[in-house]
């Protein structure tokens, strides 16, 4: 019983591991997007730099890239809450 615990504990490290590199390939791309909008479509770049603090809480660049594109932490179109 101890050893099917112990695997499966392994087996959620092992995921957990899996859904992190997602989730930081996912906020690198929402950085790239959101740099390049930025200029043009602010309203865009804040959008996805709070999507990136979302998944990457006190995330500096984003953090800085929202600060620069005139938005707050708070705004709208929290990919959790629209759901």
């Amino acid at each position: 019983l101890l050893a099917k615990a112990d695997r499966q504990l392994q087996d959620l490290d092992l995921a957990g591991a899996e859904l992190r590199k997602i989730l930081d390939r996912y906020a690198d791309d929402l950085a790239v997007l959101a740099r390049k909008w930025a200029p043009k479509d602010p309203a865009t770049a804040a959008r996805a730099a709070r999507r990136i603090l979302e998944i990457r809480p006190g995330d500096k660049d984003a953090t800085a890239l929202l600060a620069k594109v005139g938005g707050s932490a708070k705004g709208p179109a929290s990919w959790l809450s629209q759901r």
